[in-house]
């Protein structure tokens, strides 16, 4: 039997000490695990951690079939924070009814880990969405709808007062179609525009602001009719 020398007993010791330390402080302690909701648009992913040492990023990875999972995203480490910690990430896809999801989370050196899988499922298919809205002219708004098929869209332009002010028909196709909206001849104030496809329905709400003062536009939640 061969026997160990002082120098190599002290290595080993070295070695078997750096070792545990590393495992000790490597890892993620999660307050929340991962859970995925119903988003206007996909899902929505959330999860909190009440002790991470040495953790680096969340990479989020989605499957369509359970099988085959592909990175979507990834989420800085919140060094910053002392205690608990909360993250987010909204995964927007438009069509997507079944997903599963589970969370990479690397350490410093590169080394990482993996969450559970959870799975969920929509109840409402989104199929088209805003993806833009932006002034083209004095209260003339351009808003660009993403579709995944060729529609009728119907928008109604509401005041503050809730009554009707518009109430238009357009047409738009598969992939992006830029919608005009006019609000010209409208008098200044706060107008709610729905835009409608089946029973899919989103909301912008729209500022028609008095003379040389700039207009805003900002993209309200979807809901269905």
């Amino acid at each position: 039997m061969r026997k160990l020398t002082t120098q190599s007993l002290f290595f080993t010791l070295i070695s078997l000490f750096f070792l545990n330390t590393s495992n000790v402080q490597a890892g993620v302690s999660y307050d929340e695990t991962l859970n995925v909701e119903e988003y206007s648009v996909g899902f929505l992913l959330s999860w909190s951690t009440k002790v991470e040492e040495n953790n680096k990023y969340f990479l989020i990875e989605r499957s369509l079939d359970g099988k085959t999972f592909k990175n979507i995203g990834k989420v800085v480490a919140d060094v910053d924070a002392d205690n608990k910690r909360k993250y987010s990430f909204e995964d927007l896809m438009l069509g997507l009814e079944t997903a599963h999801y589970r969370l990479r989370q690397v350490d410093v050196d590169g080394t990482y880990n993996f969450t559970e899988v959870v799975s969920s499922t929509k109840f409402i298919k989104s199929t088209f969405t805003i993806n833009t809205s932006e002034e083209m002219e004095s209260n003339m708004y351009a808003v660009t709808i993403e579709s995944l098929e060729a529609a009728s869209m119907q928008i109604m332009l509401n005041n503050s007062e809730g009554e009707i002010v518009q109430n238009i028909e357009a047409k738009v196709d598969k992939g992006f179609t830029v919608v005009p909206i006019d609000l010209s001849f409208e008098n200044p104030g706060n107008y709610t525009t729905v835009l409608k496809i089946g029973g899919e329905m989103e909301t912008l709400n729209l500022i028609r602001p008095e003379d040389n003062k700039k207009e805003t536009a900002s993209k309200a939640k979807k809901s269905r009719g």
